[in-house]
């Protein structure tokens, strides 16, 4: 796996499922977290951290941090304008940050592969990996040069996705 630098997305679910574990109205996120309430009722806490990480051990770190954390999915434009906008920090530069979803197995392929395939659509091609989101936003949204694209090296394709300033991006 390749190290890449990025920015830790963590959530902190208030309502899990659509049971509100607390009224989500009420719900209060953890010092250090933002709280965006979404269209569905949800209300979802976000709070990002730096490190030097791979896919997995992003996951792995994130269910560390607080319980019920985990790589969020991002299901409106206020959180993806928020998380994009802080890729460029003053003493970081341009960071990736890995979110919560992963490309569907069916769609390794090249671009123009994909491209001809109508179940890999970017809309069906990955897939939230947090058991919360089911907003298709996201894949609507500007995705970074030459993104996506399935890119084979070292015996695996890019399959996690990140965030940085410039769109989306998918990444091994």
């Amino acid at each position: 796996m390749k190290l890449i630098a990025i920015l830790l997305i963590i959530i902190h679910v208030c309502c899990d499922s659509g049971i509100p574990v607390i009224p989500c109205i009420n719900c209060d996120c953890p010092l250090g977290f933002r709280r965006f309430n979404r269209p569905d009722g949800h209300a979802v806490c976000i709070k990002m951290a730096v490190k030097w990480l791979n896919y997995y051990q992003a996951v792995s770190l994130c269910a560390s941090q607080a319980p019920g954390a985990k790589l969020i999915g991002l299901a409106t434009k206020e959180e993806i304008d928020y998380v994009a906008a802080r890729s460029i920090t003053a003493n970081a530069g341009y960071w990736w940050y890995y979110i919560g979803a992963f490309r569907n197995p069916f769609c390794h392929a090249e671009r123009e592969v994909l491209e001809t395939r109508p179940n890999c659509s970017i809309d069906k091609m990955f897939v939230w990996t947090d058991n919360i989101t089911e907003s298709k936003f996201a894949w609507s949204y500007k995705w970074h040069l030459f993104n996506p694209n399935s890119f084979y090296k070292d015996g695996e394709f890019e399959s996690a996705i990140a965030i940085k300033e410039t769109g989306l991006g998918d990444w091994r």
